[in-house]
């Protein structure tokens, strides 16, 4: 059975981890939304994969989160943060699975 994953990410996330899903041929679509409790932006990762595929698709997000998570605190560490820094530390990538039942196609 197909499954749906749903990454949500931190923006400044989102490019390296869609560049490396597509790269290993898996395709992705993403919505940004803001809300919380800070009313931070996030994006939300669609990708439908086979069902032997998951483990592969969240080692691939996992993978890039990590590697992206240290750039970005190496970039904090090296500069001095105040109010308007603009960076946000990250705090973690969610992925959600779950069944496609049905899926419909309309040309």
């Amino acid at each position: 059975m197909d499954k749906m994953i749903m990454a949500v990410i931190d923006t400044n996330q989102a490019e390296p981890i869609l560049d490396a899903l597509i790269t290993n041929g898996f395709p992705a679509t993403f919505f940004e939304a803001k809300g919380g409790f800070l009313c931070q932006s996030q994006y939300s990762i669609f990708i439908p994969v086979p069902e032997n595929k998951v483990v592969e698709v969240c080692r691939i997000i996992e993978t890039e989160y990590k590697k992206n998570k240290e750039n970005i605190q190496d970039q904090i560490s090296t500069q001095e943060l105040s109010d308007d820094s603009g960076f946000q530390l990250p705090e973690g990538a969610k992925i959600y699975v779950w069944n496609l039942d049905q899926q419909f196609l309309f040309n």
